[in-house]
Parts: structure tokens; sequence; C-alpha cells
């Protein structure tokens, strides 16, 4: 993997999250989750990531919609930060469709926390995992 910094100085990881990244740093950001952390007021530890990732969004959770390219920002055990170029509703779910070194991707189910316009045609979403698709 490679480290990449910012023009703002923070530092993130520039990779391609496959499905078995995703289980490593999920596992890795778990076993963190005691770590005495008084200063983050986020309810798990998050790593960042910036790298391509590709989502379906569906009205009513029909997800049957060609997937969409976002940026990934971030990522926790308990969610993702992602940057999109339209804007998604409070409770909106996505799939986050992370490919796999052998077989069919694995299928992550996110429920939209938040949503932030950065400028025009790009926002800032936070979203829950809500669980891993079968």
């Amino acid at each position: 993997m490679a480290v990449s910094q910012s023009s703002t100085g923070r530092r993130g990881v520039s990779t391609t999250l496959t499905a078995e990244v995703f289980k490593d740093v999920i596992g890795a950001l778990r076993s963190d989750d005691n770590s005495n952390r008084v200063l983050d007021k986020r309810a798990s530890p998050r790593v960042g990531l910036r790298t391509k990732l590709a989502v379906v969004a569906g009205p009513g959770g029909a997800f049957d919609a060609p997937p969409v390219e976002v940026w990934l920002r971030d990522l926790s055990a308990g969610g993702i930060g992602i940057v999109h170029n339209r804007e998604m509703e409070r409770g909106a779910p996505f799939v986050a469709h992370l490919p796999r070194r052998q077989g069919s991707a694995l299928r992550v189910l996110y429920e939209v926390a938040h949503c932030k316009r950065l400028a025009k045609d790009l926002y800032s979403i936070g979203a829950r995992l809500s669980r891993i698709l079968p």
C-alpha cells in the first residue's frame, strides 16, 4: 500500500479496497476499539483511504442499477466516508461493491448518516454499516 499526504497534511492510504483489505482493516480497527481515544468523539476509530469505490444506490433497496464510482475517504468498523457527485438523503441505503481476488464482489450495505455539500456537484457523505449482504 502506498501512503499519500494531502495538501492539508492529512495522511491517507492509497490502495484498491478489495474485500480482503476491507476485512483486514475492519478487523484491525475493531481490535483498537477499546483504546483510550480521549480527544476523538467518534464511536469507533477510522483509517483514511483514498481510492475509487463502486457503489449502487437504489430507491427502496432495489440495488439493480449499474454501480457508480465514488471516492472513498475513510473507513471504520461502523461506517464509511465517501465523496460523491450526487447528494444522498439521510437514511438512504447504498451497497458498496468490494472486488475479491477470486469470486464475486463482497457487497456491504450502508445507510447514509449525513451528507454535506462541498462544492457544486460534490458531496461528503458519511454512512453507517448496516450489514454484509450474502
